[in-house]
This record gives structure tokens, sequence and C-alpha cells, in this order.
């Protein structure tokens, strides 16, 4: 009986007072002893009501009882592994190909939703963090070459005109 709650077992709260459970185990007593219940299954009945009677009518045992049922309140409990859905019925080959047609018609109402729904952009399609290409290095590596010959060009034609 280690396994019952000795609380349900003489049907009384876990709050109640010793009065309280010493009144509800002489009730369940009279009403489940041998002598006086002719149930086959009266003697353990009466077996279980003398142990939670026992325990919980000395104050000692009742806190430590107390105390190990707050543990295994708190104790997790085995979680069921989860449940597969039934299998569908197997269809026949015409039901097959029109459950595939919708689905792939629900594939492309979704699939135009999504488009209504997002800007297609060169920059709005590629992510942030994706390095430069080759071809945008070597072109801007070009405009700073140009404007540096550039602007050495106008020095050189500045100087030459004797403008400083």
């Amino acid at each position: 009986m280690a396994d019952s709650d000795y609380y349900k077992t003489l049907q009384v709260d876990p709050a109640a007072d010793p009065e309280v459970i010493e009144a509800a185990y002489r009730r369940l007593a009279r009403k489940f002893h041998p002598d006086t219940n002719p149930a086959p299954d009266a003697t353990e009945r009466m077996a279980a009501l003398n142990e939670a009677y026992a325990v919980l009518g000395d104050t000692q045992q009742r806190a430590a009882y107390d105390v190990r049922r707050q543990v295994r309140a708190r104790a997790p409990r085995p979680t069921p592994p989860p449940t597969r859905p039934p299998e569908p019925p197997p269809l026949d080959p015409d039901e097959r190909i029109a459950a595939r047609v919708a689905a792939l018609r629900r594939r492309q109402q979704e699939a135009a939703a999504r488009a209504r729904h997002t800007v297609s952009t060169p920059q709005a399609t590629r992510p942030i963090y994706e390095p430069a290409s080759t071809g945008d290095v070597v072109g801007k590596i070009l405009a700073v070459v140009f404007i540096v010959v550039f602007l050495a060009l106008l020095a050189a034609i500045g100087t030459g005109l004797g403008v400083n």
C-alpha cells in the first residue's frame, strides 16, 4: 500500500485536524470491518484503513508522510510516447490521382499567395551577410583608380596652366 494515498483511503482532506482523521477512521472501520461487512474485499479494505490511520494518526509519521507525498507530487511523470494518426485507407488509382491534383493545386495557391506578399527585387532576395561577387569588387577598384587618375590629370593640367 506504499503507493496509495492515505488521505484518499480515509476520505479526508490533507489539512484535516487529527480529530477529523480519527472520526473518519472510526466511521470507515464500522463500515468495512470484516465482521460487519460480508464483501470479499472487506479484509483488504480494513487493512488499508489500519495502515492509513497508523501513519496519519501519529503526528511524526504524518509529517514524514506529507514530505514524501510532496516530493512524489513534484517528481516528473513519464510522458507517454506520441501516438501516430491512423493511416488513411488505401485509395484506388483514380482517387490517388485526384488527391495528387488537389495537393498540387493547393501548393500552387499557397505559392501564389506567398508571391503576392513578397518583394522580388535583387536586393530583397540577396541576404545581407552574402559577400559581394568578384565582379562587384573589380568594378569598385576600377572606379577608384579612375577617380585617382582623373584627379591627378586635373592637378597636372592645373599646374601646367599656372593655377595653384
